[in-house]
């Protein structure tokens, strides 16, 4: 191409090589293609991908959005992407996640939003306290009604509404389960999409023509216990009484009995 710099299809040309070469390199949505292609290629299409990174960070990607702020790309637009960023994450209500943001960029967020930024970060401390990765307990069912009324629309509340109906679901007290969900229901905007499927697959009848499919040709004429998964948790053992303890000392399994 360059042999002939000032043919008439030269530019054509170069602007084709180059577009062909952003297009090859990089994956949409995929921000470290972006990055790796930023500073591996020397090509005038890298405001294009800085745009791309930009609108990445936009979308709550905090890998991209620390690439964006710590190298000073994209000054003028600087607040607009802090409260962009900061919009997705507090939405998503993780304390971890909005800890990680304040404390990386305090300095340059926008004094405006500081406010904010607190009152999330109390209501984001207050859903760790919640132990929502413990088995839920019914005792709790109160605090957690109370915290979905008080903590706005936060992606978070539909995981916490989930948890108060898994009793009377269990249970099979549907009947309990949407009455407890047309009582919330109003404080669902963002996910209302989700209440309204939650609560429509509640009212369905069961269907009896969905039934398990039995396996008559695994189980043998020995006296055959539960299947055993391996310690690596890449194998599944199926035997019968003589080599039980066999498998369970090649698998380091600890049997108490």
């Amino acid at each position: 191409m360059y042999k002939y710099p000032k043919s008439k299809q030269f530019d054509s040309a170069r602007d084709l090589f180059y577009g062909c070469q952003l297009k090859e390199n990089t994956s949409e949505g995929m921000w470290e293609s972006y990055e790796i292609f930023f500073y591996s290629f020397d090509n005038p299409y890298k405001n294009n991908v800085i745009d791309s990174i930009y609108n990445i960070a936009a979308e709550g990607n905090y890998k991209a959005l620390e690439f964006i702020l710590k190298n000073n790309h994209k000054n003028s637009n600087r607040n607009d992407l802090i409260s962009s960023y900061f919009n997705v994450i507090k939405n998503r209500g993780e304390y971890s996640e909005i800890m990680k943001f304040y404390n990386a960029f305090y300095d340059i967020i926008d004094e405006n939003i500081l406010p904010e930024i607190s009152s999330i970060l109390n209501i984001a401390k207050e859903a760790v306290d919640l132990k929502l990765d413990l088995t839920y307990n019914v005792k709790n069912r109160a605090r957690y009604i109370d915290f979905i009324k008080r903590s706005g629309d936060i992606d978070l509340n539909f995981v916490i509404l989930q948890r108060i109906l898994s009793n009377d679901i269990i249970e099979k007290k549907y009947e309990n389960a949407i009455k407890t969900l047309n009582s919330l229901e109003h404080l669902f905007v963002k996910n209302s999409n989700l209440v309204i499927y939650l609560k429509n697959l509640l009212k369905n009848s069961y269907d009896n023509s969905i039934k398990p499919i039995p396996l008559l040709d695994i189980n043998t004429n020995g006296n055959e216990y539960s299947s055993v998964i391996s310690a690596d948790n890449k194998s599944l053992f199926f035997f019968v009484a003589r080599n039980v303890k066999l498998i369970l000392r090649m698998n380091k399994f600890i049997v108490l009995t």
